[in-house]
């Protein structure tokens, strides 16, 4: 995680995914058809940056198999609360150009409790001062995310 930090700090974000790609997918695939979510705890945060990534780079096509994998991985109740999530779901309608996705996402994260702690109060935390919180931070300013918070 660390050097994939590093190089997305350093706006290597060609090699950022490169180091994490190979490792996330053969990490999907050893699950696919498992029903078991055991690689989420090693391997979440990857598909995560990976679809930021995707996100950064106006990739929709990547960015939706990033989230799917991240919502298989992480099962129905994270994809229900989590206002990581919720933002990711944001972003991926917003790259896709899909207004009715967007007002669904906006809906949905003004519904959840965490929004405001979460996406509002702190910063991300795994993206630190990178271009990929940078992405994250104007897609919260575009959509008026925390003008309640």
């Amino acid at each position: 995680m660390g050097y994939a930090l590093f190089l997305a700090g350093r706006s290597r974000f060609d090699e950022a995914e490169a180091v994490l790609r190979p490792s996330t997918q053969a990490a999907i695939a050893r699950n696919a058809g498992s029903g078991k979510r055991s690689w989420i705890s090693s391997d979440a945060w990857k598909a995560q940056m990976l679809f930021w990534l995707a996100v950064r780079k106006g990739d929709a096509v990547q960015a939706a198999a990033w989230l799917d994998a991240m919502g298989k991985a992480s099962g129905a109740t994270y994809v229900r609360r989590n206002p990581q999530y919720a933002l990711s779901r944001l972003a991926l309608a917003d790259i896709s150009g899909d207004a009715k996705a967007v007002e669904e996402a906006r809906g949905k994260l003004a519904k959840l409790e965490g929004t405001a702690k979460y996406l509002c109060k702190y910063p991300s935390l795994m993206f630190g001062k990178t271009e990929l919180s940078e992405v994250r931070s104007r897609l919260l300013a575009k959509y008026e995310v925390c003008k309640a918070s």
